[in-house]
């Protein structure tokens, strides 16, 4: 029902009553007057981003014929549901991104491409100094260099990484580690599957740890009895050398033989502890006479240390035989044989020293 205010008084001739737009007046809906009240709880409802949520999907609703709450407490229920829903959802969304923040996988095939080469270089020391101090704590670095040596000498040099398998990055209070897996090319082997551990430290991915599998028709030869004598066979050039040391000790050289030993033995005795050690000994069990038998001569995998046990027979009272044990060293293939240590196993018991 439309009701026709008008501002002005009635008069002849001035303005048309039937004209509300020329007269100034003012037309009031006035069956529209019982919706204040819900536009004004629209208004309010619109200030918050749940009332706005509210108000678009109640627009959404009406268009697709959907009945909408219309009540206050239905509408309040609406909105109380649909802020929980999105508070849910952002809660969602946030332990998702923070599970999923760095997931990005480093590329650490140029990282165990450098250590595979060094270790086809032989340069076994090197990829020590490099690795975490954490290996280093576990694994001495001579029995690190005795494995990378037989990996050497079982598969043939390195080649080429052929696919990269897998990659595991884990993140902890001791930083971040991470796991390459992957498919190499050796001379003796198309197919040999490995992995690698590294550790960040300052910026720089150090080894952590290494590990090669043997294909089963190599380590099926190589774990024969035979195979494991062979690659541990001795130098037989150090038996020359140890006949020397026996010599100049005969002769009372013992300053000879220290200025020729390797550092690690000038390191344990000086030169007059070895010639007053000598002197001793040659009281018990006489001179050197000569070399019966030769009961092990073994060569580390790395080719940087030799073993050697001797049966000797001097010429003491009793004419006694003695195992001596040698030990000799060189830094490389490339480098003599040196002394790094002399041992006769004294008979017992003792003969006192007059």
């Amino acid at each position: 029902m439309w009701s026709h205010v008008s501002s002005w008084p009635h008069t002849n001739g001035v303005a048309d009553p039937e004209e509300p737009g020329e007269s100034g007046s003012i037309d009031v809906d006035v069956s529209a007057s019982n919706s204040l009240p819900a536009a004004r709880a629209r208004r309010r409802r619109a200030s918050t981003i749940g009332g706005r949520v509210v108000d678009k999907l109640e627009h959404a609703a009406e268009s697709l014929h959907i009945p909408v709450p219309k009540t206050r407490k239905s509408r309040v229920l609406v909105r109380s549901v649909i802020v929980g829903f999105l508070v849910v959802a952002a809660w969602i969304v946030g332990i998702v991104w923070w599970q999923l923040r760095g997931a990005s996988k480093p590329d650490l095939r140029p990282v165990a491409q450098h250590i595979l080469e060094q270790m086809r270089a032989g340069e076994y020391n090197k990829i020590y100094a490099e690795a975490s101090p954490r290996y280093q704590e576990r694994v001495p670095e001579a029995d690190f260099a005795v494995v990378m040596a037989n990996i050497n000498a079982t598969l043939g040099p390195f080649k080429e990484i052929t696919s990269i398998t897998g990659t595991e990055v884990v993140r902890g209070p001791s930083g971040t580690s991470a796991r390459v897996s992957m498919i190499m090319a050796f001379e003796k082997a198309k197919v040999v599957r490995g992995a690698i551990s590294l550790h960040r430290e300052e910026g720089t991915w150090r080894m952590l740890g290494i590990s090669i599998e043997l294909p089963p028709d190599i380590a099926k030869v190589e774990s024969a009895a035979a195979k494991r004598e062979a690659r541990i066979e001795g130098d037989h050039a150090v038996l020359v050398d140890a006949l020397v040391v026996l010599l100049r000790v005969q002769r009372g050289e013992t300053a000879k033989i220290w200025d020729d030993a390797a550092p690690v033995f000038k390191t344990a005795v000086s030169k007059d502890d070895l010639a007053a050690l000598e002197r001793t000994r040659a009281k018990e069990i006489g001179k050197f006479v000569r070399i019966t038998n030769v009961t092990s001569n073994h060569t580390d995998p790395t080719g940087h240390g030799d073993s050697l046990d001797l049966v000797v027979e001097y010429d003491g009272v009793e004419k006694p035989i003695v195992t001596v044990q040698f030990e000799f060293t060189r830094p490389d293939a490339y480098h003599v044989w040196q002394l790094a240590s002399y041992k006769p196993i004294m008979p017992m018991p003792r003969v006192p020293v007059k």
